[in-house]
């Protein structure tokens, strides 16, 4: 029905007023007496104020209000915007496209610029970004804000004309003598230096202007400015009361920045039930964004104590609103079977929906599926496709799982160039390992032996810069190692890197560290307790070198009191990892009974199982033991060595660690 009563005032175009300059300029008091009178044109007038937040407060939810009210009283231009937008029933390309059409012919401001976007997107009729200029500048020429806010976006944005940044800020700078909104893009744009010099102050000022027009973004854009103390000195209480008042306004946005400064007692007293009022409250108003982090929450557990049903429920509910992010999520939650039953095939849908939804992440973790072959059968093609798709979402995972399949040529010929172009672009998007493989690439000679240290070392730089831990352990081992353009070893530099690394959380790091500290080197004092400190907090990472190391320790006693119960412990657990050193210590202990009865039989074993690692030391320790266990007994059947020996009653329990196993060392997408 009402999309026949629409198509009859089409058709009919009966009592419908137009857009005029004597509207656009008509004073509010005028104009509010006018929409009290049920003028429709009028209430088109007001609800593009309220959208720009022209001489009233900006209210979106207004402003859709009074169009649908327009539309219903048979205003074209009002019946296009809805009909484009989809406000009171679902969107109709082709109704509003008619309907902006006629009303534009019969001078309608409003329906001229909206007819403009049409062509500028393609709805309801074919890209014409030409004519979308036209009728941009048609409307702009009447000083409208509105149309002059549209025309300096063309210039911004290249539509329909030449890119021209500065051109579209000076038409830009006239809309926002009368709008809070553009005021705002226009303060952002003086920030960022786009289309002008960077001003900052500028920017603030005109910030604080669309604050004091009631504008509750530009409050927002303080309370995140004065946060992160970004071109202002810090204040977290007056951030949030910034949030405080964009929220009040009716800000989704600010008003979920709020529930975190409450989360995190930032400004305010920490209160995690306020973080969850106010997080449900703009999430329940269509923020979707709240659902999500709602939904971070319970999967980390408010107190430690995870809900994962509740956080998956609020990723639904996101997802449903259209959350890429939160898609991805579900689809991990799926793959791992997180608090569910895993299902590869659902992890599989969600996955897509992700990507479909514009979250490149999604393509890149199903990518990661058939790279694995994790639920699917591998598929090169399959996967490399589904990179390539991740990386045109600016996914900076897909450029580095992509980068890894150039490098090792897989699913694709082996290309070093192509693999450092995208490492480059993998570490430009943020993910530090781009810049940690692109410095492995130089560090191994794969982009040429010309100074491949001092460019692998300018690139794990890069890497630290982005807060890896790992290019800081890297960086700590060349400079240790004397691999810098200095060409000789650069402890005190190296120490620092490393202390960085520890810091953060590497484990190598931690370990490289300790043996500084048993040492004495590097400009730190000798302090063996200290780096136990460091090696036990880098086992509990499960790294087998720490294991070892931490077992070296208790057995010689060095930073605690010796302890060979616990060193030999240790020693399996990193011999379990498959660590060399471990395996081949351990059967120097059972050979000479150091710490444990003497077994010759074990020995033979773990020298042959380090011998299988790639242990050459183990195999003269290993031509040693059979001489000594020939001596002991030169019996035929004890000489034959290719015989394997008979293992004793629990003797394969002894090489089983009951510590946790470590995290393998690949060079395979890993992680979400």
């Amino acid at each position: 029905m009402k999309r026949l009563f629409a198509l009859s005032a089409l058709l009919l175009g009966a009592g419908v007023h137009a857009q005029t300059v004597e509207l656009v300029q008509m004073p509010f008091a005028r104009l509010m007496a006018q929409v009290d009178e049920g003028d429709a044109a009028a209430m088109v007038q007001l609800a593009s104020r309220y959208k720009l937040g022209t001489g009233i407060i900006h209210n979106d939810a207004k402003c859709r209000e009074l169009y649908q009210k327009a539309a219903k009283a048979g205003n074209l231009a009002a019946i296009g915007v809805c009909a484009a937008n989809g406000w009171g029933s679902p969107a109709d390309p082709k109704l509003a496209f008619a309907s902006l059409e006629k009303a534009s012919k019969a001078g309608d401001l409003t329906a001229i610029r909206q007819l403009g976007r049409l062509y500028a997107s393609g709805i309801g009729c074919k890209i014409d970004k030409a004519r979308a200029f036209e009728l941009y500048q048609q409307a702009a020429a009447t000083k409208d804000p509105a149309a002059l806010y549209m025309l300096a976006l063309a210039f911004c944005n290249g539509v329909g004309t030449k890119a021209d940044p500065a051109r579209g800020l000076e038409i830009m700078e006239q809309a926002a003598r009368f709008s809070s909104v553009v005021k705002v893009n226009v303060g952002e744009r003086y920030e960022s230096g786009t289309g002008c010099k960077k001003d900052p102050k500028h920017a603030r000022q005109l910030f604080h202007e669309a604050a004091e027009e009631g504008y509750p973004r530009a409050f927002w854009i303080l309370g995140y400015r004065y946060l992160a103390g970004e071109g202002v000195t810090q204040d977290v209480t007056l951030a949030v009361s910034y949030y405080h008042r964009a929220a009040q306004l009716g800000d989704l946005a600010a008003m979920s920045a709020l529930a975190r400064a409450y989360r995190d007692g930032t400004g305010v007293e920490k209160d995690l039930r306020k973080y969850v009022d106010l997080m449900r409250q703009a999430a329940e108003a269509g923020f979707a964004d709240a659902w999500t982090g709602l939904g971070l929450y319970y999967e980390e557990g408010p107190e430690g104590q995870p809900d994962l049903e509740k956080a998956r429920e609020c990723f639904q509910k996101a997802a449903a609103a259209g959350s890429g992010f939160s898609y991805n999520r579900l689809g991990l939650i799926y793959e791992r079977g997180t608090g569910v039953e895993r299902d590869i095939g659902k992890a599989v849908e969600y996955f897509t929906k992700a990507g479909d939804a514009g979250e490149g992440r999604g393509y890149s973790n199903l990518g990661n599926l058939y790279w694995y072959g994790n639920g699917v059968e591998k598929d090169d093609a399959r996967m490399i496709e589904l990179f390539e798709k991740s990386i045109a979402l600016d996914d900076s995972w897909g450029c580095h799982h992509l980068g890894l399949c150039y490098e090792q040529g897989r699913g694709v010929p082996q290309d070093f160039l192509m693999a450092r172009d995208l490492y480059t672009r993998a570490g430009d998007l943020g993910d530090s390992r781009g810049y940690t493989r692109l410095a492995d690439l130089h560090e191994h000679g794969r982009l040429g032996p010309i100074n491949k240290y001092g460019e692998a070392n300018r690139w794990f730089l890069k890497a630290v810069a982005a807060g890896s831990g790992e290019a800081c352990y890297r960086l700590g081992h060349n400079y240790r190692y004397g691999r810098c353009e200095e060409g000789k070893p650069m402890l005190e530099k190296a120490h620092a890197f490393l202390v960085q690394g520890a810091k953060i959380g590497n484990s190598f790091a931690m370990v490289e560290l300790a043996d500084f500290m048993i040492q004495g080197i590097g400009g730190c004092e000798k302090d063996p307790v200290a780096a136990v400190d460091w090696l036990t907090k880098a086992a509990e990472n499960g790294c087998a070198v720490a294991l070892f190391r931490l077992g070296e320790a208790f057995f010689e006693g060095v930073g605690v009191k010796r302890d060979y119960e616990r060193g030999l412990s240790l020693l399996r657990a990193a011999s379990a990892q498959g660590n060399i050193p471990a395996t081949r210590k351990l059967g120097y202990c059972y050979e000479n009974g150091i710490g444990v009865a003497e077994d010759l039989t074990t020995a033979r074993l773990l020298y042959e199982l380090g011998i299988a690692l790639g242990d050459d030391i183990a195999q003269g320790m290993l031509r040693d033991l059979k001489t000594k266990i020939a001596m002991r007994d030169p019996s035929p059947h004890i000489q034959n060595f290719s015989q394997p020996p008979v293992p004793k009653p629990g003797q394969a329990s002894l090489l089983k660690s009951s510590a946790p196993s470590g995290r393998a060392v690949h060079l395979k997408p890993a992680g979400r």
